[in-house]
């Protein structure tokens, strides 16, 4: 199954401004790789969806919440708020 998540990619690594370049080699990937993955075009291996978790310090949990959710997404304003929330929502019910 395909999971378009390049959008989120794209939201976490702009919010975090940083370089396609630096997380494709965070990644062992070439830049090229990555613009397909930011463009749902090749799509992340389960290995790579941790490898991004830890890249930004996300619970693998916050991330599958946020890929689970890319249908109620409608700018990259709302994920924010939306990752705010999850977060939010975790730290009570611990």
């Amino acid at each position: 199954m395909k999971i378009p998540i390049g959008h989120i990619l794209k939201f976490l690594r702009k919010k975090n401004n940083l370089s396609q370049n630096i997380i494709a080699e965070y990644l062992v990937v070439s830049r090229q790789t990555y613009v397909r993955y930011e463009l749902n075009i090749v799509e992340l291996t389960v290995s790579q969806i941790f490898l991004i978790g830890s890249f930004y310090n996300l619970d693998i949990k916050e991330l599958i919440f946020i890929i689970e959710k890319r249908d109620d997404i409608r700018n990259f304003h709302h994920l924010d708020q939306m990752l705010k929330n999850y977060t939010l929502t975790m730290e009570k019910s611990v």
